[in-house]
């Protein structure tokens, strides 16, 4: 396979009726590492809104139970992306979804103000550090994709934490910096970092496409359920003794080289 084989492919399809099978081939085979920094990136947009952040303040999800939390969000995106939407572990990871955010008095604008944030948010960053940008195709699929599904130190050595931090800041905008109140990188470290991300999705276009999709799961970042993980037990259960998936659902993989069960 040559390296714009894919997007050929990609192109062929129709992104009002096959956006999943779009959205899986960019995500999965053209740019697994780029959507999941974008994806990081935009959960903390999220957090700058007052109504999240305030939510997420009081229930402490995102202080104390940081890795978890952010495990369970991308594991239950991730469960739909790889099953598609008719199959039952998709279908218990939306349950899932809507069990939790049901529990809070969390308003329409607010919903709707996430769920663009991952379709708005992979495409600049893709834009500006892709190995090449999304196509109008692309983006549209996207849109339907997620229209239709209406820390990041801690993942390293200590002494890294503080390079790491700062290098996660170079990436935020003035007004997401205003409004989480984090200090302001230095714009030379701002300029080298984006630079050199620049510089890898120039990289990566030498290198030949993907043969396997790689989904979120088997990201190292991923690291909560070291022994799998059931879809119906991911996220919060607020009402002590209630809430999970009657059905039985087979434990998904752990780690990068799992396969899912058959």
């Amino acid at each position: 396979m040559q390296r714009y084989d894919r997007l050929r492919e990609i192109l062929r399809l129709d992104p009002d009726h096959d956006f999943l099978a779009i959205h899986r081939l960019t995500a999965t085979y053209e740019f697994p590492w780029d959507f999941a920094r974008a994806q990081e990136l935009a959960l903390f947009r999220t957090y700058a809104v007052p109504a999240i952040g305030r939510l997420l303040a009081e229930t402490a999800e995102f202080t104390d139970r940081a890795q978890r939390r952010y495990d369970d969000t991308v594991l239950l995106l991730d469960a739909v992306l790889e099953h598609g939407f008719d199959s039952d572990t998709a279908r218990t990871a939306i349950r899932r979804v809507n069990q939790m955010h049901r529990s809070y008095d969390i308003g329409n604008e607010d919903m709707r103000y996430v769920l663009c944030t991952f379709v708005v948010i992979p495409a600049r960053w893709l834009d500006a550090y892709g190995w090449r940008p999304l196509t109008h195709h692309e983006r549209r699929a996207c849109a339907n994709y997620y229209a239709t599904l209406e820390l990041m130190a801690s993942w390293y050595p200590a002494p890294l934490a503080p390079a790491v931090r700062a290098l996660g800041l170079s990436l935020f905008d003035e007004p997401l910096l205003a409004a989480l109140r984090y200090e302001r990188p230095h714009p030379r470290v701002r300029g080298l970092f984006r630079g050199a991300l620049w510089l890898r999705g120039r990289a990566v276009r030498l290198l030949p496409p993907r043969a396997t999709p790689h989904y979120a799961r088997q990201n190292p970042e991923v690291k909560g359920y070291p022994d799998g993980y059931d879809v119906g037990e991911l996220g919060t259960f607020p009402v002590p003794g209630r809430g999970g998936c009657p059905v039985p659902h087979p434990r998904r993989p752990a780690g990068a080289d799992a396969q899912p069960p058959t």
